[in-house]
């Protein structure tokens, strides 16, 4: 079996749209309700034999805070074979999206349906690298 770790809702609401033959793979998403809290969710996870990635934003645009350092330490000091397999959204999935539509998430568009909007943008979405390896992990 594989896992998803997300951080939140949104990341949760864009994975699902984006990739509805997650169950058919038998991959599961589970929301760690925040960046602190996805090592804890995948470590377990990972202690019961799962397959896991991580989807985290980079957080680049609080300065002096980019999560990858912390992941590394982090990472670092753990055990071997428990590493967490990670794809990073730089600064946070909101800014990845908006890579093929700098309107998706403009005042005009916020009213829309997130998933409607992630759903018009799919085909452009596919073809960016951290969608491609999310691809990958639920296929592979």
């Amino acid at each position: 079996m594989k896992t998803i770790v997300v951080e939140g809702h949104t990341d949760f609401i864009v994975m699902e749209t984006l990739f509805p033959q997650m169950r058919e793979n038998d991959v599961m998403i589970r929301i760690a309700q925040g960046f602190s809290n996805v090592f804890a969710v995948a470590k377990t996870l990972i202690d019961y034999g799962v397959e896991v990635l991580a989807v985290l934003d980079t957080d680049t645009r609080i300065p002096g805070n980019d999560n990858r350092v912390i992941m590394k330490r982090i990472q670092e000091s753990g055990l071997a074979g428990r590493t967490i397999n990670i794809v990073w959204m730089d600064s946070c999935i909101e800014d990845v999206l908006c890579k093929t539509n700098a309107e998706m998430f403009s005042r005009k568009a916020r009213g829309i349906n997130l998933k409607q909007a992630v759903l018009d943008n799919k085909e452009a979405l596919l073809k960016l690298d951290e969608f491609k390896q999310i691809q990958e992990f639920i296929v592979g």
